[in-house]
């Protein structure tokens, strides 16, 4: 293995399968033929636990549980694709798993917090303050459409740590999940005008 990469697997015994999640790039390029014509191997989002540890690793250990946003698409190789035993990944890509988040949960994250944050902190987007462990008010409030969607879930809780207050829609029996994320005021998808009289409220 190079440095500063992990081997990992979604099934680190033959009896017990660890969850791969279906990430839609993966059924659009499948539905779109490009698997049978490139030979492609797919596999964007899993959770398992460390089998293996490069050199130079030092913030994960073996046995493990991680969650892994894997790069196959754009790196070209075919040991970074999630639909197989056995994976690789820089550990740029990986996440601790805690205990208390079973891996069927803890699977659909790495799409979710990557989307957030890609449409929020990179700079041909949103291009926000990034976030923090300590973040400081920054006066500006980031409006959340579709607040308790997985996206607009990591959206709320990272402009929240960037130092954003945040506004976000969903139905109103979502209203407590989306306060308890640090959101300061709700609003009901069911009532809302559309969001360019909203902005200039």
């Amino acid at each position: 293995m190079s440095h500063h990469q992990a081997a990992f697997s979604d099934r680190p015994h033959k009896a017990l399968r660890r969850p791969v999640f279906i990430n839609p790039v993966d059924w659009k390029i499948q539905d779109s033929g490009a698997i049978i014509r490139n030979w492609l191997t797919l596999g964007e989002d899993i959770a398992g636990e460390v089998i293996e540890v490069g050199d130079g690793v030092s913030s994960y250990t073996k046995g493990q549980r991680i969650i892994v946003h894997l790069q196959s698409l754009g790196t070209s190789n075919i040991r970074q694709a999630g639909f197989q035993e056995l994976v690789i990944s820089p550990q740029s890509s990986v996440a601790p798993l805690p205990d208390s988040v079973s891996y069927e949960t803890g699977v659909v994250l790495p799409l979710s917090v990557s989307t957030a944050t890609a449409g929020l902190f990179q700079s041909n987007h949103l291009h926000l303050y990034k976030p923090s462990l300590s973040p400081t008010k920054k006066g500006k409030t980031l409006l959340v459409w579709g607040g308790s969607s997985s996206v607009g879930i990591s959206d709320i809780q990272l402009a929240v740590a960037a130092g954003y207050d945040v506004v976000a829609t969903a139905s109103e029996n979502n209203f407590h999940l989306l306060k308890s994320l640090g959101a300061t005021r709700d609003l009901d998808t069911a009532v809302l005008p559309s969001w360019q009289t909203l902005l200039q409220s």
